[in-house]
C-alpha cells in the first residue's frame, strides 16, 4: 500500500534543483533530461515529505552520502517508510515511479533543518505578563529545539509566561499559560444556553481557569460540584 504518492510533470521545469516547496518537480536539468542524480532526488523527497507532514516554513534536506543516479526521471514518487514525527535527522524509504511502473526504490538518510520565525529572548524574561519588545523574531530551526517554538504571527494576548527566560532563548509553548480569567475561590457567572433558552447563575471557582480550559465549580444553592469552560473573565459557560 502506498503511504504517500508524489507525481511530477514536465510543465514545470526549476534550475533552482534544492529545496523546492511545489507539488510539481522535473526531475533533471536543462542539459541532461536522461538521469536523475543525487541533488535531484533529494528536492523530490524534499517536496514530498514537506507534504507529507504538512510543513509550513522552509524545509531543507541534506543527504548524509551521495545517492546514486536514477537511469531516467520519475513521474511520481511513495514515501514508503518515514518516521512518525519528523526529526534533524531522518530515515527515508521511496519508490520511484516512471508512467506507473517502478523505476527505482531507495533507503537514505537525511539531515534535516525546518526554519520558521519565531520569538528569541533580547535579554532576560522575567515571569508573567508578556512584553514582545522583550523579544526580537529570528529564524529558528523547529527541528533543534526539544518543544515547537512559538510561531511570530500567534496571538498571545491571553498568555503568561510562567517560567523565567534566558537571553538567546527561543520562546516555546512550554513556558507559557492562559491567563486566569476565572480564580480559585471567587465568585462567576455561569451560563447555560440549549437553543432558544438560556439560564444564568453564579458559582464559586474551585480552582484557576483561563480561556477554553474547563474549571470545577461549586453550586452556591446545593453546594454539587460541576465543570463548566471559561468563556471570558469571570464567566464560564456549561456544555451540553
Amino acid at each position: 500500500m502506498r503511504l504517500f504518492s508524489h507525481k511530477f510533470t514536465p510543465s514545470f521545469i526549476s534550475s533552482s534543483l534544492a529545496f523546492l516547496s511545489t507539488a510539481f518537480f522535473f526531475c533533471g536539468s536543462f542539459n541532461a533530461f536522461a538521469a536523475c542524480d543525487s541533488l535531484a532526488q533529494t528536492a523530490i523527497l524534499t517536496s514530498a515529505l514537506k507534504q507529507h507532514y504538512a510543513i509550513d516554513g522552509t524545509f531543507e534536506l541534506t543527504a548524509t552520502k551521495s545517492l546514486a543516479d536514477l537511469p531516467e526521471t520519475p513521474t511520481s514518487v511513495e514515501l514508503v517508510d518515514v518516521p512518525e514525527t519528523l526529526s534533524s535527522n531522518i530515515t527515508v524509504r521511496a519508490r520511484y515511479f516512471k508512467d506507473n511502473q517502478v523505476l527505482s526504490e531507495i533507503t537514505a538518510t537525511f539531515r534535516a533543518q525546518w526554519r520558521v520565525k519565531a520569538f528569541v529572548a533580547r535579554a532576560q524574561v522575567n515571569k508573567g505578563n508578556i512584553n514582545l519588545a522583550d523579544f526580537d523574531i529570528q529564524t529558528v530551526d523547529r527541528l533543534s529545539l526539544r518543544l515547537p517554538p512559538v510561531a511570530a504571527n500567534a496571538n498571545l494576548t491571553d498568555y503568561e509566561i510562567i517560567n523565567p527566560i534566558t537571553p538567546g532563548t527561543v520562546l516555546t509553548w512550554g513556558v507559557l499559560r492562559s491567563q486566569p480569567l476565572v480564580h480559585k475561590g471567587t465568585i462567576v457567572d455561569v451560563v447555560a444556553e440549549e437553543g432558544n433558552l438560556k439560564i444564568t447563575t453564579r458559582a464559586v471557582a474551585l480552582q484557576d481557569g483561563g480561556r477554553g480550559e474547563t474549571v470545577v465549580l461549586r453550586n452556591t444553592s446545593t453546594n454539587r460540584p460541576f465543570e463548566a469552560y471559561v468563556v471570558n473573565e469571570n464567566t464560564v459557560q456549561i456544555r451540553f
